[in-house]
């Protein structure tokens, strides 16, 4: 598929962030209601099963169907002694990568207006007067609006300070493991270690487990660091599944991250105004909750006005001022949840000038507001 001259709206990855902010339009509006050009650039040619997203099932999203397992009980435990608790009302869920994205690709198929082109990556994006040129392998486009969702480089990660949330996690094969499938063991502290570490484990079925040795250290190359991010299973952990599962189990599948918990500073040649937005959103994998909470604070509304036909777009709050701030996932989840939620206002704020109409602020859930 070819590059079109110019879009409304461009998401650069088409990961969790990216896919969240498309199915949140669509969610928000109607069948028939007639959006801005939207368009998904990813640099992927092809998905991997590579995470899932696990959290409180509390808030509105667009991937509730999508969920495949809930918890209704957990438990945290140290040195022999468990803490536990439950409800049903807000279990704690799992969303895989596959399940979010068929989902997403499922809304982007009904919408006329969204498009999601592949196997292009993006090599620069410049202020224009009235837009943004982002300069791509497959040639030049313009855009009014541009949300970079991609992961910073990785020599950006290399410079940064202060705690590091390590995992290696797996998927595990042993025939009835006896766990009880209604509880989530979220953490099980683990003594003799240097820094921070806890066992993490989820009863997908009666055979299936999903286990995980996470650590907290402030420093990334340490050797438990090490030995945690490598394809090989780490030895701790190999040494837990056998003291709890005996000998039988099997590794179907691997999970492994590297978190850092502070927020990156706003690059200054993307400090834009009013009319030229370019923000960047980064998704670490266990943030999803916080990522639908803030996003999906932004609605729509349908209201009748002195003209029958006029249609005004709602938001949380008066559209602000838009400046380039580099909005990543670390400043988003470390204290800062206006970073979604910034985004899909200055969607809508496009979505606002395309039908030529004002807006207001309107108090209500997501899925009340046409």
């Amino acid at each position: 598929m070819s590059l079109p001259q110019e879009i409304d709206i461009a998401i650069l990855g088409a990961g969790l962030a990216g896919l969240s902010i498309t199915s949140w339009l669509d969610e928000l509006a109607p069948a028939d209601a007639s959006l801005p050009r939207l368009l998904l650039l990813e640099a992927r040619e092809e998905d991997t099963h590579d995470r899932t997203w696990c959290f409180w099932d509390q808030v509105a999203h667009p991937f509730k169907d999508a969920i495949s397992h809930r918890w209704p009980s957990w438990q945290v435990g140290n040195a022999g002694e468990q803490v536990e608790y439950s409800d049903p009302n807000h279990p704690y869920a799992m969303l895989s990568a596959d399940a979010m994205r068929r989902s997403a690709y499922s809304r982007i198929a009904k919408r006329n207006e969204f498009t999601l082109i592949r196997g292009i990556k993006v090599d620069a994006i410049t202020p224009q007067s009235q837009s943004l040129r982002i300069t791509t392998s497959q040639g030049h486009l313009n855009a009014k609006v541009v949300i970079d969702t991609r992961p910073p480089p990785l020599s950006a990660l290399a410079q940064l300070q202060g705690v590091w949330q390590v995992f290696h996690g797996a998927v595990v094969y042993q025939p009835n493991h006896g766990y009880d499938l209604s509880k989530a063991r979220l953490m099980d502290f683990q003594t003799g270690h240097n820094g921070i570490h806890f066992i993490y484990l989820l009863p997908l079925d009666e055979n299936h487990l999903l286990v995980e040795w996470t650590c907290f250290d402030v420093d990334r190359h340490s050797e438990a660091c090490k030995n945690l991010l490598t394809d090989k299973l780490p030895w701790m952990l190999a040494s837990w599944l056998d003291e709890h599962l005996g000998k039988g189990w099997v590794v179907q599948r691997s999970e492994i991250g590297c978190l850092h918990d502070a927020s990156h500073s706003p690059p200054p040649e993307f400090t834009l105004s009013v009319r030229r937005y370019s923000w960047r959103l980064d998704a670490p994998s266990y943030r999803l909750y916080v990522c639908q909470l803030s996003t999906g604070r932004c609605r729509y509304s349908q209201t009748a006005s002195q003209s029958a036909h006029s249609q005004r777009l709602a938001l949380d709050s008066a559209t602000p001022a838009f400046t380039g701030d580099r909005m990543d996932g670390q400043g988003l989840f470390a204290g800062n949840s206006s970073t979604p939620e910034r985004c899909v206002q200055l969607v809508l704020s496009v979505i606002r000038q395309h039908h030529g109409s004002s807006a207001t602020a309107l108090p209500g859930r997501p899925t009340q507001c046409w």
